[in-house]
């Protein structure tokens, strides 16, 4: 393995899997300028935990708000204006495309509708015509009506 610095850091932050950690800690045992150098990275964390954080400046936040603010209003000044007229284009013509369809869908349906119209009557003429021929027979009992389908018994 060959000495590596971001492995290093990996290593000492505990991010490091397993069977690669063995391997880091192998070289450690076999390299003093890695071993060298992980003492130093340790100790400097160290140190660095020992320092206070840095207090902010005053106006810090409003600073960083006002300039994340201006740079949204930028991108809004920048978007490509809808002019009215093509607006009342854009409406119109899905208007128009509505009115057609409407259009187009009644007038199918009327037309479908007087052929299932006519398909319902001739089948209700059926019916009748079997209904009546069973009682002119005389059929009044349930053993007669076992012929007929189930939803169209007494």
């Amino acid at each position: 393995m060959r000495c590596s610095l971001d492995l290093l850091l990996a290593y000492m932050d505990d991010q490091l899997s397993s069977p690669v950690r063995d391997r880091v800690r192998h070289h450690l045992a076999r390299c003093p300028v890695c071993r060298a150098e992980l003492a130093q990275m340790r100790a400097m964390r160290e140190l660095l935990a020992t320092v206070p954080a840095p207090t902010p400046p005053p106006g810090l936040v409003e600073t960083i708000v006002g300039h994340v603010r201006f740079r949204e209003a930028e991108q809004v000044r920048r978007r490509p204006q809808v002019r009215f007229w093509q607006g009342c284009f854009a409406g119109g013509a899905v208007a128009a495309a509505a009115l057609a369809m409407w259009l187009v869908g009644s007038s199918w349906l009327e037309r479908d509708s007087g052929v299932a119209a006519a398909t319902a009557l001739e089948a209700a003429v059926q019916e009748h015509i079997v209904y009546a021929a069973l009682l002119e027979t005389g059929a009044g009992d349930w053993v007669d009506w076992a012929w007929a389908p189930a939803g169209d018994r007494p």
